[in-house]
């Protein structure tokens, strides 16, 4: 397949772009992907059980069979508040949790067009909570949490990162943020410049914000960043998001916190979906020996 960037060659079967499907068709393809997220789930190398939290809200616990492991991972899926867990996330959680031994919780939070902000936000802050008050029913050491996120996922890691320090004056041992967003900014370098990139560009995150913000959302670079906590943080390298990303990790760096940066060249936002590409595999090495680090820290 042909791109008109020079996208590194095993990501040039990924390189589309997805169409804008009118608001109607949204609630099919949404139960379409859930659906294939449900058979994936079936992997023999784990054990999946699901939680409802407040009758409203899914959660999936993926653990390694014959393991009494307490190390958890909070991962919040991208998808532009929009879309549920793609098959390369159930992929991805699989493989977190069998090579770290650990469990990892994903939240099915609830999602737009027919749930605007805050909605996400607060239930992924609800994810946070069910696993702090069932912390010794779950068997987690919830000192040593780690919560993730990609693209609209990493918004949503920050946001309940902060809640968490608003409510109970404590914060996740990390964060682990893969090309997030993190600024409303529509105006940035890499807004104006990546209209046409491949699985997400400009054009579609603007839809996106259109259906999700109800007017209300504001950036989070114009909140208290004092207490974030130790960052794994990813960038793609032709991505509208790119820019608010780095102003994100600049903040941090001039608030003197420590962050892994990782500029992955020749890649676009979602670059992961490729989950057997070596630039992929390199990425989820990093992201494990981060997260080991946290867990063993």
């Amino acid at each position: 397949m042909k791109c008109k960037y020079p996208i590194n060659k095993e990501l040039l079967p990924y390189c589309f772009k997805i169409p804008h499907f009118p608001k109607c068709f949204v609630p099919f393809l949404q139960g379409s992907l859930k659906f294939y997220g449900k058979i994936l789930l079936n992997d023999k190398r784990v054990n999946v059980k699901t939680f409802k939290l407040e009758n409203k809200v899914k959660m999936f616990m993926i653990s390694p069979k014959n393991s009494n492991t307490r190390k958890v991972l909070y991962y919040i899926h991208g998808g532009g508040f929009v879309f549920p867990h793609a098959p390369y996330h159930i992929k991805l959680a699989i493989e977190y949790a069998t090579r770290l031994d650990a469990k990892v919780f994903l939240i099915d939070y609830r999602l737009a067009p027919k749930y605007k902000y805050p909605i996400a936000n607060e239930d992924c802050f609800l994810g946070y909570e069910f696993l702090y008050n069932n912390k010794d029913t779950l068997n987690i050491d919830i000192d040593k949490l780690v919560i993730g996120g990609d693209s609209a996922g990493g918004y949503l890691t920050i946001t309940t990162t902060l809640k968490i320090y608003e409510k109970y004056k404590v914060v996740p041992k990390g964060n682990m943020l893969l090309y997030p967003v993190c600024d409303t900014d529509k105006n940035s370098e890499s807004m104006i410049k990546y209209t046409d990139t491949p699985l997400c560009n400009s054009k579609d995150a603007k839809m996106y914000d259109a259906w999700f913000n109800d007017g209300n959302m504001t950036s989070i670079l114009n909140e208290d960043l004092s207490i974030i906590p130790n960052t794994y943080m990813e960038i793609a390298e032709f991505d509208c998001l790119r820019d608010g990303a780095i102003t994100y990790k600049n903040v941090l760096t001039n608030l003197n916190k420590n962050i892994e940066f990782h500029d992955v060249l020749e890649t676009m936002h979602g670059f992961d979906f490729a989950v057997n590409a070596k630039i992929t595999r390199e990425c989820v090495n990093n992201r494990i020996k981060f997260m080991e680090s946290i867990f063993n820290g």
